[in-house]
């Protein structure tokens, strides 16, 4: 019957340790990077949207932060029609 010491899991534990403790710090980078990415899709599209709509209404448009103003931009935009074009 084979079996596993505990000084044999313990070294194994030890080495996932440092594994991983080696690989965290690249992990939490790319979450942030991916966050700052998708923040800076979300205006781009909000400005599609915009221009989009100011297009097809004809009418100027303004983009304002979200409304409750908690998190700016973060939480998303606001567009509004300001006025007719002429």
């Amino acid at each position: 019957m084979a079996a596993f010491t505990l000084i044999e899991l313990l070294v194994v534990l030890a080495i996932l340790g440092i594994l991983i403790s080696i690989a965290y710090p690249s992990m939490s980078q790319t979450i942030a990077d991916n966050r700052v990415r998708s923040h800076a899709e979300e205006i781009v599209n909000l400005l599609a949207f915009a221009r989009s709509e100011a297009i097809t209404r004809g009418v100027t448009v303004s983009i304002f932060n979200d409304e409750n103003g908690v998190e700016g931009w973060l939480s998303g935009g606001v567009v509004r029609c300001v006025r007719t074009m002429k």
